[in-house]
């Protein structure tokens, strides 16, 4: 009988440590849908980031945590732990948040996350980051996770004054709805491909849903065959240099004797640079209207008008990131703005500014294709931003 109280006290202590390990976790250690689970992993190794309420304190960190990387822009750490510590970190008053990373989606997201905080310490402001990347598609998703760490780091960089353009993805048809989640932000503008030989959406473009818009993709670009850097690491493989030099865009486009230097690629990663690029030159424009008119937050900047055969659906529909629209006399529009944050700004004129795509509907194309071109026209008073890449580093 005293054997038997025994047992059963033993099993009453370890239920009320699970349950304080739920309780005083809830609001805490996320990704909630992933808590349950975790409580039968204790000592399984996982990465997680640990977001701190004030200053980084490594010294809260067990002695077995490693792979340990600082991403200041989040007071945050993320660290190889032992669930049972990640659970017990969760639970400390200068803890945060702790948020848990599959094994198959932890290097990116980490790389990611130290590659936003990078650029945050060491650009000037207003600035872009280019992310034409993600995590693999068995990630993608139709709903944001607001508070997943990337969340939380492209919402600090937009509060510091940085733009960021992602690539919604390349799973078209495949997954309809699901995209990158990290083109889900709002403060981010997210990006799918256009197909300049179809004149349409390019058909591995990932796409929302109808009745979705927050996973729509905010604007296309050129995605099909776009000449870009070849990387000076390697050689380029001979069926690669065989396709590049058999096409005539690309022998008329790049000098004979740096063919080595450059490639053609297809997806919405290239759209994404390229969108980057028209967003670097709003931005420069921006920069110099700002400075030379002495504008300060609130005050109005200018206004752009469109004629009818330029207003989508999307426009139509979709909320507003900044400024008005106002139905003009000819049944185009008139869009005005007035100085706010950089992202919005941004995002608000490269979606204004688009070409519709006939035939295409939002969650397809957004509110249209990007038009470099037309952008250096509109936007270029204050000088052409000229192309350009800036790495960051990372550990």
């Amino acid at each position: 009988m005293h054997r038997r109280t025994a047992f059963i006290m033993a099993i009453a202590s370890l239920v009320v440590g699970l349950m304080e390990i739920g309780e005083t976790s809830a609001g805490q250690l996320g990704p909630e849908r992933v808590v349950s689970a975790l409580k039968g992993q204790l000592s399984e190794n996982y990465t997680f980031v640990i977001g701190f309420t004030g200053d980084i304190d490594h010294n809260l960190l067990p002695a077995s945590a490693n792979a340990t990387v600082d991403i200041a822009l989040l007071h945050a750490i993320a660290a190889n732990l032992k669930v049972e510590d990640a659970f017990a970190l969760s639970r400390q008053a200068s803890v945060d948040w702790v948020w848990y990373l599959h094994p198959d989606e932890a290097g990116i997201t980490v790389r990611a996350l130290q590659g936003i905080d990078y650029a945050v310490k060491t650009l000037e402001v207003p600035n872009l980051i280019n992310l034409s990347i993600g995590p693999p598609t068995t990630f993608y998703r139709i709903e944001e996770e607001k508070d997943a760490p990337f969340s939380r780091a492209i919402r600090a960089a937009a509060e510091k004054g940085f733009i960021t353009v992602v690539a919604i993805g390349n799973t078209g048809a495949a997954a309809p709805g699901y995209v990158n989640p990290w083109s889900l932000p709002d403060e981010v503008i997210s990006v799918g491909a256009w197909d300049h030989q179809t004149d349409t959406v390019w058909t591995g473009s990932s796409t929302g849903l109808a009745d979705h818009p927050a996973a729509w993709p905010d604007v296309i670009a050129p995605g099909v065959d776009v000449i870009g850097p070849w990387t000076t690491a390697r050689d380029k493989p001979a069926d690669r240099r065989a396709y590049d030099e058999g096409n005539a865009h690309f022998r008329a486009s790049v000098p004979r004797e740096k063919w080595d230097q450059y490639t053609m690629m297809t997806g919405t990663s290239q759209a994404a640079a390229v969108v980057s690029g028209a967003a670097a030159q709003v931005l420069r424009y921006l920069k110099g209207f700002i400075a030379e008119h002495h504008r300060k937050p609130g005050d109005k900047l200018f206004s752009l008008e469109a004629g009818p055969e330029r207003i989508s659906d999307y426009q139509r529909t979709a909320a507003r990131v900044t400024g008005t629209a106002v139905p003009s006399a000819g049944g185009g529009m008139i869009y005005e703005y007035t100085l706010d944050a950089p992202w919005k700004l941004v995002k608000q004129i490269l979606i204004d500014t688009a070409i519709p795509v006939k035939g295409a509907e939002p969650w397809q194309a957004g509110a249209g294709r990007v038009d470099p071109d037309y952008i250096r026209a509109q936007f270029g008073a204050y000088g052409i931003e000229p192309p350009q890449i800036v790495p960051v580093k990372i550990k």
